[in-house]
């Protein structure tokens, strides 16, 4: 092949291979910043949590509850004694009139960051794998953790 042949058929070949670095280039810009907002939004989820259990706990606190019984309550959601009448009725004691919108509004924001959480950490495992190349969501779950 001549010269000028060669040079006009390495040419666009060239041409085309810069075009594709940049768009490869730019597709990684924009993952990138995602990741940022990600990592950020999951801190968000982890302060709102942190208020809300905290919330709760003075809550509990107002109620007379005690230390014990309290760490229980808080790890436990389905601790016998958030069903028991004397809480229901400390609890009501202490909010009155408001006391189906407070349980509905700690509720509503249990469910609500739960779900919110459950969302982001499939995103993030899935950025997880994504970055890692790898397709077990186990594997991706410890390597987002030791990250």
């Amino acid at each position: 092949m001549d010269p000028a042949g060669l040079a006009i058929g390495v040419v666009p070949l060239i041409v085309l291979t810069f075009a594709a670095y940049r768009r490869v280039a730019d597709l990684r810009d924009q993952y990138s910043r995602l990741d940022k907002h990600l990592a950020r939004l999951l801190k968000e989820i982890y302060a709102d949590q942190c208020l809300f259990q905290a919330a709760v706990d003075v809550l509990l606190k107002l109620c007379g509850i005690p230390d014990a019984v309290r760490v229980e309550m808080m790890t436990n959601l389905h601790c016998d004694q958030w069903e028991e009448k004397s809480f229901s009725s400390r609890l009501h004691a202490e909010l009155g009139d408001v006391l189906p919108a407070v349980v509905y509004a700690i509720e509503s924001a249990k469910d609500t960051i739960a779900q919110i959480e459950d969302k982001l950490s499939e995103l993030s495992s899935n950025t997880t794998n994504t970055k890692n190349g790898s397709t077990d969501p186990a594997k991706a779950s410890k390597l987002n953790h030791e990250a």
